[in-house]
């Protein structure tokens, strides 16, 4: 009965994942709210310099990410009025992690 009970609230919880990333890709391509784009900068080399950069960064530099998107919305005929709006969040602390450096096989073959 348990084991009835468990593999149902993984199928519950599965298909509730997989409704939300649909719903969300359906929200995101379907233009009829902005879509907000968080820009999290980090400081890649770790140098005092690349800090100083990281550190002046303002909102306002990253004004031609809108100001694209608002000018190819209306060539694309989408009506809304702000299709992008970008949020400068505060520096990351980490950095992702590497990148495998073994080379992609399949890249090779054109794709697989």
């Amino acid at each position: 009965m348990w084991k009835n009970v468990r593999i149902a609230f993984l199928l519950f919880v599965l298909a509730a994942v997989a409704i939300h990333g649909w719903l969300d890709r359906i929200a995101t391509q379907s233009w009829k709210e902005t879509l907000w784009v968080g820009i999290f900068p980090l400081n890649g080399d770790g140098t005092p310099m690349a800090q100083q950069y990281v550190a002046g960064l303002t909102v306002k530099e990253f004004s031609g990410i809108e100001e694209f998107f608002a000018r190819e919305s209306h060539r694309y005929r989408v009506r809304i009025e702000q299709p992008v709006h970008t949020e400068l969040y505060p520096q990351g602390a980490a950095l992702p992690p590497e990148i495998e450096r073994t080379p992609d096989r399949s890249a090779s073959r054109g794709g697989a």
